[in-house]
């Protein structure tokens, strides 16, 4: 399986790493719907920061409400692959 012929086929790769305190209150499609929706919109790496800081905030509020005092901690890594051609018609891995 080739990274570059499956990520041609796309318009958006992210790549986003949660602690087990963010699954267990979201579903993966709204984790998903989220990570595109942020990195899509957002023009600047200091709004898609902003984005994840929201979503882990959102987060935390759904535990304590779901679990009280024992909602679990949580982090969350949101990667976005630059996937555009290069001149050697490779994609780039920036």
């Amino acid at each position: 399986l080739d990274l570059f012929d499956v990520a041609g086929q796309l318009e958006q790769v992210v790549l986003l790493l949660g602690s087990d305190g963010l699954w267990d209150v979201w579903d993966y499609t709204d984790v998903l719907d989220f990570a595109i929706s942020a990195v899509s919109d957002a023009q600047t790496e200091a709004a898609v920061a902003r984005s994840v800081g929201g979503v882990v905030e959102a987060t935390r509020e759904r535990s304590q409400e779901y679990f009280g005092e024992a909602a679990d901690n949580i982090a969350a890594i949101l990667v976005s692959f630059d996937i555009t051609p290069t001149s050697s018609g490779r994609r780039s891995t920036r």
